[in-house]
C-alpha cells in the first residue's frame, strides 16, 4: 500500500493510508532484526509498504517497509530475468559452494562453477582452501546474469560466466581448434593444468597431458611455465586443450 507519513517517533512510524481511512504502523524492530537500518522518513514522506497484519488489538495497520523492498526487489529481478539483462550485486558472504550475493535487496547464490575462469579458484578439491580464496570476494560487486529464479520457494541464482559470455565468444572467434598456442601456466590442480593466453584461459585436462598414465599433473607443470598446448574445443564458457597432442602417439 501507498501513504503518507504523519509522525516518526524513535522505534516505529506512523502512517496515513486511503487520506484517513486507516493509520498503519511500521516498526524499527523488523528491520533491526534483519540488521537494516530504519530508513530516516519526514512527516509528509510518500511511502510504499506491505501489510503484514490487517488490524491489531488497537485498530492499527501493522506495515514492513523490509517486505516492501523485498517484493519490489524481486518485482525487477524477474524482468531482469526474463530479458536477460547483466545487473550488479554484492558479495554478503563465501561458502565452500560458491557466494551468497544480494541484488535488489534480495538475497541468492553464485555456485563456484558459475564463476569467470579468471575468479575460479584453481586449488582442487581442497574445500578449505576454496572457501579462502572466495572469501576474498566479500563485500565486491560482480556483474552477473539470473540464471534461475522462483520467488514461490525463495529460489535465485546468479551466474558470473553467463554475464561474460558473449565477450567470451567475441574473444575465442579469433581462434580456431586446431591451432597450437604458447600460454602461460596459471593452475595446477588435480584434475589437469590451466594455461592462460591474456583475456582468455583454457585446461589441459589430466587425460590430454601425456601419452603416459598421468599421476599427478604437477610433475609436468608449475604456475608460470610457458607452455605449447593445442586448442582441441571450444564449448560454452570452455576451452580444452592438450599437450600430449604436440608429440607422436607411441601407442600408434
Amino acid at each position: 500500500v501507498e501513504g503518507i507519513v504523519t509522525a516518526v517517533a524513535s522505534n516505529r512510524v506512523w502512517v496515513d493510508i486511503g487520506n484517513g481511512k486507516f493509520t498503519g504502523i511500521i516498526s524499527s524492530k523488523e528491520l533491526t532484526e534483519a540488521g537494516i537500518s530504519m530508513p530516516e522518513f519526514k512527516v509528509g514522506d510518500k511511502i510504499v509498504a506491505s501489510v503484514v497484519e490487517q488490524e491489531n488489538d488497537d485498530g492499527f495497520i501493522i506495515l514492513s517497509i523490509r517486505e516492501a523492498l523485498r517484493n519490489r526487489g524481486w518485482n525487477s529481478l524477474e524482468e531482469h530475468y526474463k530479458t536477460g539483462a547483466v545487473i550488479v550485486a554484492k558479495v554478503i558472504e563465501a561458502n565452500r559452494g560458491g557466494l551468497i550475493m544480494e541484488a535488489d535487496g534480495v538475497r541468492g547464490f553464485l555456485p563456484v562453477s558459475q564463476l569467470t575462469p579468471a575468479h575460479y579458484p584453481r586449488v582442487g578439491n581442497d574445500k578449505d582452501e576454496i572457501l579462502s580464496k572466495l572469501a576474498k570476494f566479500e563485500n565486491t560487486n560482480l556483474e552477473v546474469k539470473i540464471i534461475g529464479l522462483d520467488k514461490d520457494i525463495n529460489k535465485l541464482i546468479f551466474s558470473e560466466k553467463a554475464a561474460k559470455q558473449e565477450e567470451f565468444d567475441a574473444l575465442t572467434s579469433k581462434i580456431q581448434v586446431g591451432e597450437v598456442l604458447t600460454g602461460k601456466v596459471s593452475g595446477v590442480v588435480d584434475f589437469g593444468i590451466f594455461v592462460n593466453f591474456g583475456e582468455l584461459e583454457g585446461l589441459v585436462h589430466i587425460s590430454e597431458i601425456s601419452w603416459d598414465k598421468v599421476a599427478d599433473p604437477r610433475s609436468f607443470a608449475k604456475v608460470g611455465d610457458k607452455l605449447p598446448v593445442q586448442v582441441i574445443g571450444i564449448e560454452g564458457d570452455k576451452i580444452s586443450l592438450s599437450m600430449k597432442r604436440l608429440i607422436e602417439d607411441k601407442w600408434l
